[in-house]
């Protein structure tokens, strides 16, 4: 059984001092699951390792929102192919 791949928006929070501003990324995988646990290991390599709180110590750290799968971009559907 092969499992349809999907393509999905990861959303990170970019936190500097009072400020946030939104980091998108498109990227395909097998599942929500998978998906999320990119983003938050992109987290990680974000943030060079640190925690969100040492990170935003050297001024700025990005914190990941979640994942949504996409279908539809304005309107147009969505045909991913190998």
């Amino acid at each position: 059984m092969d499992i349809m791949k999907r393509l999905f928006e990861l959303v990170w929070s970019i936190n500097v001092l009072d400020y946030e501003f939104p980091y998108c990324l498109y990227k395909v995988f097998d599942s929500w699951e998978e998906a999320c646990a990119f983003g938050k290991d992109e987290e990680q390599r974000y943030n060079r390792g640190l925690s969100r709180w040492e990170a935003a110590d050297e001024g700025y750290y990005f914190k990941f929102l979640g994942a949504n799968s996409i279908d539809l971009i304005d309107g147009h559907r969505v045909l991913l192919e190998d």
